[in-house]
């Protein structure tokens, strides 16, 4: 952001003998340095798996002389129950800094590019000159479709600021 003014001092000097005035003026232009922002994804999801194991024999039992031969068929079955990818989850961090000598207020939108909100938690709504805030968020999409996360970060004076993380999925 930019503030553009001139300001204009006036002098007078008034006795019986003159009436005087001079003017001059001064021209400003400042500048607020933008806020810079940085923020990271992580994407989770977990299962369950459980396993199930059976075991069964045809002709269990056998009649016969010493030193006859009998034949058994053993049956091994392991069964895997997956419950498949659930529970999703998406967090991370959204860091703002304050490149400028002077604190400055914003505020903070998080979007998932599959349309999930996103909740943001800041500690305050001001970032500290020369300092930086850390805002955490998640989210809980239906599946691992997200792949993108945007923060826009905004603040009077300056152009919004937005950082994309890639969402990193894992189990």
């Amino acid at each position: 952001g930019s503030y553009s003014d001139t300001f204009t001092n006036d002098a007078y000097f008034v006795n019986v003998d003159h009436d005087l005035d001079a003017h001059a003026q001064v021209g400003i232009d400042c500048t607020l340095p933008a806020l810079q922002v940085e923020k990271t994804a992580a994407g989770e999801w977990d299962r369950t798996v459980t396993w199930t194991l059976d075991k069964s024999v045809d002709q269990a039992s056998h009649s016969g002389q010493a030193g006859d031969s009998f034949i058994s068929t053993w049956t091994v079955v392991l069964t895997k129950n997956d419950t498949g990818p659930m529970n999703f989850s998406i967090s991370g961090t959204i860091t703002i800094a304050n490149p400028a000598a002077i604190d400055q207020y914003f505020t903070v939108a998080d979007t998932l590019d599959d349309g999930t909100p996103v909740a943001v938690s800041c500690p305050a709504s001001v970032v500290p000159a020369k300092g930086s805030i850390i805002c955490t968020y998640e989210a809980f999409p239906l599946d691992d479709s997200a792949t993108l996360n945007t923060a826009v970060v905004s603040a009077a004076g300056n152009n919004d600021r937005s950082a994309t993380a890639t969402v990193g999925w894992t189990e």
